[in-house]
């Protein structure tokens, strides 16, 4: 389904196509200077790093105001805490589950590639099967059939309607997850090309300062991306039997304890952030011209458009694609393709990189994969209550998945 937001930090270009001073400076051998600070801002085009970094932690509170209600809404359904769209007052969906679960009827999450994901039982599967002629074959097991459907119905009707509200949360948090995601990675990279080129202080304690102040701010939205992406995998976990309903309650308890609770980042992710902009930006010695052409472009982040779906595909690049993603990172920022940031920085991180990761889950969840869902979920907000939840959860749909399998395997021999 395809969203739209508003508020993405794009780059756009806003200052004047040459910075005077900034790289005229030389030393009294007439050999060009190393970059100096004094010397950067006294000529009237040299800006503080924090004028980089401000707009992508603005912009990830923007996406923490236009989530953070939805999903909410959906932990609160979850609770039993709030009323559906159609005014009925939902029931905790721990509860609803296991007494669906006691009825044998085979319950299941279909997702389908378009349109809303919908629990769906085998009995509704045979009624349909018994009445593809038109009547019933079997009056007698129509009947039976019949009486357990009016039983399941209300409890079926009762998880959709929370799946519906999930979904929805889950549409709109997915892209900007990726995008925030995306944001410490981009803005390392562009700092980093600008110290390169002169036009911001070779400060690296300062540049690693408002990296850190990005990667907090993207936690945020990490932590509300990893909930949402954990709730949808594990309603499919639970109705399918792959783990206890009351994880639902511990999950969601642990969600809004993140959820209220200042985020953390680590410095070893901070020195891995820091490390993949080196790399990234030294390895693309080649376009060196580009570089700096794009350095003067991307020193002036300003709000614009995220649009289009989240990606499915695109995590970690070969080694001889990094000058070209690193270049196509800096032209997106540079032309406000937020998307754009979003594909070019995936290339350059590995799989367990919360971008990765986000990307991982949007894949796993497309096609009804709880498992890989979950396990994915459960890095986008490492260190946080969530995501030791989620990682618990995901451990037990593992031994259960393992058990179901084995004993399908032995019943085949």
């Amino acid at each position: 389904m395809r969203t739209t937001m508003l508020l993405g930090p794009v780059l756009t270009l806003a200052l004047s196509a040459s910075l005077p001073g900034c790289f005229a400076a030389t030393s009294g051998t007439g050999a060009p200077a190393t970059s100096n600070r004094a010397v950067i801002l006294a000529a009237g085009g040299g800006i503080e790093a924090s004028q980089m970094s401000d707009p992508y932690v603005k912009g990830c509170a923007d996406y923490v105001a236009l989530i953070d209600p939805k999903i909410r809404g959906a932990l609160d359904g979850a609770q039993g805490k709030s009323k559906s769209a159609s005014g009925q007052q939902h029931q905790q969906a721990s509860a609803v589950l296991t007494k669906l679960l006691a009825l044998n009827v085979s319950p299941r999450v279909d997702v389908p590639q378009r349109g809303f994901p919908m629990v769906k039982t085998a009995v509704q599967d045979q009624i349909v099967a018994l009445t593809a002629g038109g009547t019933a074959s079997d009056p007698k097991k129509m009947m039976a059939l019949s009486q357990k459907f009016a039983k399941a119905n209300p409890m079926v009707l009762e998880l959709n309607s929370q799946l519906f509200e999930v979904f929805m949360a889950y549409n709109q948090a997915s892209v900007l997850n990726q995008v925030a995601s995306a944001w410490p990675l981009a803005a390392a990279v562009a700092m980093g090309n600008a110290a390169r080129h002169g036009l911001i202080a070779d400060d690296k304690d300062k540049i690693r300062e408002q990296v850190r102040a990005v990667a907090l701010a993207s936690r945020r939205v990490q932590i509300r991306g990893a909930t949402i992406i954990g709730l949808y995998a594990e309603y499919q976990a639970a109705v399918a039997g792959a783990t206890p309903p009351s994880g639902l309650d511990d999950t969601v308890a642990a969600s809004l304890a993140s959820l209220d609770a200042d985020p953390e980042v680590s410095d070893a992710e901070i020195d891995g952030i820091m490390a993949l902009a080196d790399q990234a930006v030294t390895a693309s010695a080649e376009k060196e011209a580009e570089l700096k052409a794009l350095a003067e472009r991307t020193l002036r982040p300003s709000p614009g458009k995220a649009s289009g779906d989240a990606l499915q595909a695109g995590v970690g690049g070969s080694k001889g694609s990094i000058a070209t993603s690193v270049v196509g990172l800096l032209g997106s920022i540079a032309t406000g393709n937020v998307m754009g940031i979003v594909q070019n920085a995936a290339a350059l991180v590995p799989a367990d990189n919360p971008l990765g990761a986000a990307i991982s889950g949007v894949a796993a969840v497309a096609r009804g994969d709880y498992k890989g869902a979950l396990a994915a979920a459960a890095k986008i907000a490492p260190g946080t209550p969530v995501g030791r939840a989620i990682s618990a959860v995901n451990d037990v749909t593992k031994t259960v998945t393992g058990m179901v399998d084995q004993a399908k395997a032995a019943k085949g021999a």
